[in-house]
């Protein structure tokens, strides 16, 4: 099974999907690791909503 884009960046920065959203830091960590993300292109972007 493919791991989701929110998975991964929760994975990366060692957190809940949620706390990426509530907690200012890692949210601007995900942002980060999504901007320098390889081949993001690959999930949909109705995921992120």
């Amino acid at each position: 099974m493919k791991q989701g884009l929110l998975d991964r960046l929760a994975e990366q920065n060692h957190a809940f999907i949620s706390s990426l959203r509530l907690v200012p830091h890692l949210k601007w960590a995900a942002l980060r690791d999504l901007y320098l993300m390889k081949h993001k292109e690959q999930y949909p972007l109705a995921e992120l909503q």
